[in-house]
Formats: C-alpha cells, sequence, structure tokens
C-alpha cells in the first residue's frame, strides 16, 4: 500500500496490517478506508494526536463491526481511534447534519484502499454556519459542566481541554469555509486566520493547541473566554 509510505514510519506497518485485516474481513462489502485530520498533516504528533479515519461500507454490517471490535486492541500503540462507519447513502444525507465533520475528512484524507469518496463532496454555507453556532454553543456547555465535574482537580481539566480541542478546531474550520477558505491548512494557521479576520487574539485557544505541557486553571478560564467571544463573532460571520 503504497499511500502509507508519506505516513510516519513508528504508524505505518501497523495500519498496513489493520488495511489487510478489514479487507479480509469485510470481503466485497468493505469498499472503502480513509485516514483524515492531523495523521496525514503536517502537525501529527502521535503522543498528541489521535489517528481518525473513516469506514466506507456497502452497507452496515453489526457482525462485521463486532469481528473489527476484537481487533482494536491489537492496534492500541499507534493511537487508533474507532473509526466512523459510514455508507455511501449515509455519507451523501450526511453533508447537511454534519458539514463540519465531512469538511475536516473532505481537506485532510488520504485513501488506503478503495475508491475516493470525499474529494467531490459539496456543502451549504447554511448549513455550516448552523453546525458552527450549534458547536460553539455545546462546546461553551460542555465546558462549564466539565469544570464542575473537575472537581477542582487541574489534572481532569487539561484532559477535558485536550479533548475538546480538536472539536473547536474542526469548527474554526468550518469557520474559514465561510469565509472563502476552502483548501486545508495546518490547526495553527486555521486558528491565525480566524484570529485575523474576527478580531480577537484568541490566545487561550492557542495556548492550549500548542501547550508542552498539561494546561491548568488560568488556560481554561482563557479558553472559555476564547469560545465565548467566538460565538458572540460567529452571529455577524
Amino acid at each position: 500500500m503504497p499511500e502509507l509510505e508519506q505516513l510516519a514510519e513508528t504508524i505505518r506497518e501497523p495500519l498496513r496490517r489493520l488495511a489487510a485485516r478489514i479487507r479480509e474481513l469485510g470481503k466485497e462489502n468493505a469498499i472503502g478506508w480513509a485516514l483524515f485530520g492531523a495523521v496525514v498533516a503536517e502537525e501529527f504528533d502521535k503522543s498528541r494526536h489521535a489517528v481518525h479515519s473513516v469506514l466506507m461500507l456497502e452497507s452496515v454490517d453489526l457482525e462485521l463491526l463486532q469481528k473489527l471490535a476484537a481487533e482494536g486492541p491489537g492496534y492500541g500503540g499507534v493511537g487508533l481511534a474507532a473509526p466512523m462507519v459510514m455508507t455511501p447513502k449515509f455519507l451523501e444525507s450526511s453533508r447537511k447534519t454534519f458539514p463540519l465533520e465531512l469538511i475536516e475528512i473532505h481537506q485532510h484524507h488520504l485513501i488506503v484502499f478503495g475508491n475516493n469518496h470525499f474529494n467531490n463532496l459539496k456543502f451549504e454555507d447554511r448549513d455550516v454556519r448552523l453546525q458552527c453556532e450549534r458547536e460553539l454553543e455545546v462546546l461553551s456547555i460542555g465546558l462549564r459542566q466539565g469544570l464542575l465535574a473537575a472537581t477542582g482537580q487541574e489534572k481532569r481539566l487539561a484532559l477535558l481541554q485536550r479533548d475538546w480541542i480538536h472539536n473547536l478546531v474542526r469548527t474554526l474550520r468550518g469557520l474559514l469555509w465561510l469565509k472563502g477558505q476552502k483548501e486545508g491548512l495546518p490547526a495553527h494557521r486555521v486558528l491565525a486566520e480566524v484570529a485575523r479576520i474576527a478580531e480577537l487574539p484568541l490566545k487561550g485557544i492557542h495556548r492550549v493547541l500548542s501547550a508542552g505541557e498539561p494546561p491548568g486553571w488560568e488556560a481554561f478560564k482563557h479558553l472559555y473566554a476564547d469560545v465565548e467571544a467566538l460565538g458572540i463573532a460567529v452571529d455577524g460571520w
């Protein structure tokens, strides 16, 4: 699978073995497998990023998914997240419901095997804007709930911020899409462009995104303030 040669050497071989196993178990029903996100972008760091992927099936087969689930522990060392499972029909209908997730895949993906189902995806601005608004509201609520659930422990705050930052960057990509930036950019460029257009410093997001050590209470406050500010800015986007 020459497509995998562009990936980091430490994850290349396990992913090659997994691709072969998916094809063996799925047979003709497994019509494609694609990696997306940081793993195929310049900013991939195995210690910080999960390996995200999409498994395309001709039809959903729970028996197959159960078999693949049993394979999962053997690939934990590469940071493999559970794949998103889609069919062509579901992919088409999801353009209106989950445009941000699909824009992320559309912009940064690598086809391991099968046809490319993502290059020609089209999105309506109204659908993208609606999900951006919704995601920022969900982030605000989630951060408030997470603060209470952390029970004053900074380690839990750090985990909370790392969990949410991927969703936030995906939302920022959607905001740039609305401003005409259709090509994928590295996460730090996405943040810089949104900060420029919105005329917001967004230092809290930058600090969490680039932190070499777990962010604590002060970083959490700044992150929350940035999410709230973006929620207001998106109304006029």
